[in-house]
């Protein structure tokens, strides 16, 4: 009996221990393993998510003014062009009563001239490249149909490559805003490239009276670079023969005007001047002006 007792406890242990196994456990009293480390490290810190395809990265902090060149790329291959901010007229005279701002605001015409430095030509309403930003941030859009005596306004154009073209454009801001920089990004603000220009202060109301007469002619000159006309009228280009309309036309084909005063010999101010024209050359001339009460009241120049 005790016998078949032993047999029996036996052939249970031997079965209870053939099922466990086949069950794939197996008691123990030890410390489940530590988990396997990953293959890869996780990242330490949160990474940047990749920009969106197409998105205009933000411009420096602007360098360029009135005369730099800096050039741009298209959304095309082939597409590259260089441009210069050659004038701003701040404030412009509006050329007919239509143009003439509404709510005290007042014209700012921004002149510019594009080059196609690329390999394709290049098509586009040049006005829906341009913005005006102010000093507090706001974004301004040009007045299309706004015209000003200051020169001959853009207009859709086909640019072949090495060749130029030179035109205002023109927005209407509130009178007591300040005009800080003027932005050009190619295909009507498409492309990724963004030009970037600071623009001057507008000309002060101070009056010239007191001004030495060597300083008036400079600020003559100023004006003219400018695009501000209409100073350049007040300071002494209503006495040198002609109306408004003749005197301001006679610089459409004038990129830049510099003038290096010689002498000065009480009211007499002695200067050549260097006048880059659109199509690349330079003009010569050389001459005085007489200065009286802060304008100027007559010149004698001629061209070399």
């Amino acid at each position: 009996m005790k016998l078949r007792l032993t047999v029996l406890l036996a052939l249970l242990a031997a079965a209870w221990v053939a099922a466990a196994c086949a069950s794939g456990s197996s008691p123990s009293t030890s410390a489940p393993a530590a988990p396997q480390a990953p293959t890869h490290s996780p990242p330490v810190g949160p990474s940047k998510p990749p920009a969106p395809h197409g998105s205009r990265p933000s411009p420096a902090t602007p360098k360029d003014g009135i005369g730099d060149t800096q050039t741009v790329n298209g959304l095309s291959d082939g597409d590259t062009l260089a441009v210069t901010l050659t004038k701003v007229a701040d404030p412009a005279t509006p050329a007919d009563d239509l143009s003439t701002p509404q709510g005290g605001d007042r014209l700012v015409g921004t002149q510019f001239r594009v080059t196609n430095a690329g390999s394709s030509p290049y098509e586009d309403s040049i006005e829906n490249d341009v913005q005006l930003i102010d000093t507090s941030g706001q974004a301004y859009q040009p007045e299309i149909a706004d015209s000003i005596t200051a020169g001959q306004l853009f207009q859709e154009v086909r640019i072949d490559p090495g060749e130029s073209r030179l035109g205002f454009v023109v927005f209407s801001v509130p009178s007591g805003v300040r005009p800080a920089t003027v932005q050009f990004v190619p295909d009507s603000g498409l492309a990724d490239d963004t030009a970037q220009w600071t623009l001057p202060a507008a000309a002060a109301s101070s009056s010239e009276s007191t001004a030495a007469p060597e300083d008036v002619v400079q600020a003559y000159f100023d004006a003219i670079n400018a695009g501000d006309y209409q100073r350049a009228w007040d300071l002494g280009g209503k006495n040198l023969g002609g109306s408004y309309q003749s005197f301001a036309a006679g610089f459409a084909d004038t990129v830049q005007d510099t003038v290096t005063i010689t002498s000065t010999n009480g009211d007499t101010v002695s200067m050549t001047l260097d006048a880059e024209q659109s199509d690349g050359s330079t003009k010569h001339y050389v001459g005085t002006y007489t200065v009286h009460d802060g304008v100027i009241t007559g010149a004698h120049v001629v061209r070399q």
